[in-house]
């Protein structure tokens, strides 16, 4: 249950820019092109408007990672799993703040990891 709450948290956004790019680039003009060279609709789809589609796409995952590490505290407080948003939690209301501090440190850093290993893995295709 907790990773399906997650998990629908984390879609609507991915499948609301997936929808809005797919329709930009099956707009465009390579597109059409590719339709009048008489090539099939699923290589069209999946080679030339998927390919453009997702780069906003992967700028969106990254964000959405970042929303997802911190609706993770939520979700274990409501779930009462242990975890290290629990634990953050806790630390705050006992006013540990090396904890808390370390905490997000650590959360800062994996966000800034994923964002920029999503924006050097874009220009690698």
């Amino acid at each position: 249950m907790p990773a399906v709450t997650l998990a629908l948290c984390a879609l609507a956004p991915i499948a609301r820019m997936t929808r809005s790019s797919m329709i930009t680039a099956l707009g465009s003009e390579y597109v059409k092109a590719t339709k009048a060279n008489g090539i099939k609709s699923s290589v069209r789809i999946y080679v030339y408007a998927l390919q453009n589609a997702s780069l906003p796409l992967l700028t969106v995952i990254g964000l959405v990672f970042g929303f997802l590490l911190g609706g993770n505290v939520l979700v274990e407080k409501v779930y009462s799993w242990p975890g290290v948003g629990s634990f953050a939690i806790d630390a705050l209301v006992a006013s540990d703040y090396c904890c808390d501090s370390r905490v997000c440190t650590d959360y800062g850093r994996t966000i800034r990891y994923f964002k920029f290993n999503y924006r050097h893995s874009i220009y690698t295709f």
